[in-house]
């Protein structure tokens, strides 16, 4: 008994992470010309916020690190105003269809509805979160920056800290991500909560 219902819980889940991710899929494909425009403007400002860094850096003689890139590019200007509102908004738009739907077919189930937005907002949160890290740290190896120099003496985590660290490429990658995941979820939950408890 007990193993018929963890595997009817397991067959549950995977069909509800199936259905979100088909939810998502349909969303991009709906909104693809929007979904091509923000992806091609996030990828020229994070090259540019990039190059700026980088040329900051040559100037005052620094040596800079991908690891200092992504702390970096995480910023108001080159992550906050120039495509966070734009990310947030097609977020938005590849969401619409699906919540008029489910307000029509499943108006009664609320609570479950916004546990559904809300896993689809995660889903979304750490997709572009990966594609925003994983695009400056493309940039950034294009320039052959070292992954990560903190134990260099003309480093800028030294620099800036006045001391030196032997961390991983990997976590630092890692913690950015994460970083980027809770500021998305931040506002996209908020929009969710909004929709459902005006």
């Amino acid at each position: 008994q007990h193993l018929f219902f963890f595997f009817f819980l397991k067959q549950k889940m995977f069909s509800n992470k199936k259905q979100i991710w088909l939810q998502m899929k349909n969303g991009v494909v709906g909104h693809k010309k929007l979904f091509l425009f923000v992806i091609g403007w996030s990828t020229l400002c994070v090259y540019q916020g990039g190059l700026d860094t980088m040329y900051v850096a040559q100037a005052y003689g620094i040596s800079i690190s991908t690891a200092d890139i992504l702390i970096e590019l995480q910023d108001g200007q080159d992550c906050g105003l120039k495509i966070f509102p734009l990310i947030v908004f097609l977020v938005m738009k590849c969401k619409v269809n699906n919540l008029y739907t489910q307000f029509v077919v499943r108006y009664e189930k609320r609570d479950r509805i916004i546990h559904s937005q809300i896993l689809e907002s995660l889903g979304y949160a750490t997709l572009i979160s990966l594609f925003v890290v994983s695009t400056e740290t493309m940039i950034a190896y294009g320039k052959k920056l070292p992954f990560i120099n903190w134990d260099a003496l003309d480093n800028q985590f030294f620099i800036m800290t006045g001391e030196y660290a032997s961390e991983s490429f990997l976590k630092i990658f890692i913690l950015v991500l994460l970083f980027y995941i809770i500021k998305f979820m931040l506002v996209f939950a908020v929009l969710d909560l909004l929709l459902w408890y005006p």
